[in-house]
């Protein structure tokens, strides 16, 4: 039987494996969850690891790395930007800053560059002019695109 003091503590534990402390979950602009820096991030700095279960097959909120795709109860909050601020590092498994990144700044990526075909493809919303429009995964890529 776990008492108050020692009940708070194993929640405190609990929490920091399930969302690292740099980052938060929570409403973007366009009303979606979104991964939120807590804190300022430096080129190349591991965001956090993908550590979900294995699975064979993409789904909705799969990230595929390498052959295989992860369902990462983190990741799946990482939103897809056709200029992302991040990218997955197939070996060790991790997200990671693409370039400096602010505190309190949207953290995404860009699923084309992970996603062979999108179990769940999808009309772009990120504005900039740099957008893809639908997101179906790198297989639909134009060679202008890749």
């Amino acid at each position: 039987i776990l008492s108050h003091n020692n009940l708070i503590i194993f929640i405190i534990v609990l929490m920091k494996k399930t969302v690292p402390y740099s980052i938060k979950i929570k409403k973007n602009p366009l009303g979606e969850q979104g991964l939120f820096t807590t804190k300022d991030i430096a080129k190349n700095e591991i965001v956090f690891l993908l550590e979900g279960k294995l699975v064979d097959a993409p789904t909705r909120y799969t990230i595929q790395v390498g052959g295989c795709h992860i369902n990462d109860k983190i990741g799946h909050y990482l939103n897809h930007s056709c200029v992302p601020n991040t990218y997955i590092k197939i070996d060790d498994k991790s997200v990671r800053a693409l370039r400096d990144i602010v505190e309190g700044e949207e953290l995404s990526f860009d699923y084309n560059e992970n996603e062979f075909e999108m179990a769940t493809p999808f009309i772009c919303k990120c504005k900039s002019k740099k957008c893809r429009g639908k997101i179906r995964g790198s297989k639909f890529l134009l060679k202008k695109q890749k």
